[in-house]
């Protein structure tokens, strides 16, 4: 499967929508990210800090959720490269 760059502001609706408590299966439909993946960001916020329902998740929560999503880019290149 092939790698999709995703916004840190994608991260922060899928924050907002589980603050509210709404289901992994919902945030998934309306925003369009898989199940696994609303799960991987919100055990990556839980591991950060942030609890749903304990209030709303700021852009720094999500821009930290959003940096340890990213690829690395400390490789180098390839074996093909």
């Amino acid at each position: 499967m092939a790698y999709r760059e995703v916004a840190m502001w994608e991260i922060l609706a899928v924050l907002e929508r589980a603050s509210r408590g709404e289901s992994r299966s919902a945030i998934a439909r309306v925003t369009g990210h898989s199940r696994k993946t609303v799960r991987r960001y919100l055990a990556t916020a839980r591991e950060v800090g942030w609890e749903p329902g304990r209030g709303p998740p700021t852009e720094a929560l999500a821009a930290e959720v959003y940096r340890r999503h990213r690829p690395a880019r400390e490789r180098g290149p390839g074996e093909v490269e």
